[in-house]
């Protein structure tokens, strides 16, 4: 189950930023949900094809790879939900 565009915590706050990746010639559509960072470092789940009725692939990564992997996404003329700028606002990168 992919999730909805963003969750929020109690005050209204939005805990996870979900971003869509739509695959170019051979590449997959991903998704990702993002929380907010700590120390450097998100959890991130992840919806490929594969396994987008079922459980997410969750790991924990650090700020810069998840940003270098989405920024790679953009020079590669991929389609991306959110804005590069707003994605590194989100990540303090």
């Amino acid at each position: 189950m992919t999730p909805a565009p963003h969750s929020h915590d109690e005050l209204g706050a939005p805990e996870h930023l979900v971003v869509r990746v739509d695959g170019g010639t051979g590449d997959t559509n991903y998704t990702l949900m993002i929380t907010r960072p700590h120390a450097g470092r998100v959890r991130v789940q992840e919806w490929t094809e594969a396994n987008r009725a079922g459980a997410a692939h969750e790991a924990v990564l650090s700020v810069d790879d998840v940003y270098a992997r989405l920024e790679r996404a953009y020079e590669a003329r991929r389609r991306i939900n959110v804005d590069l700028g707003r994605i590194r606002e989100w990540l303090g990168a």
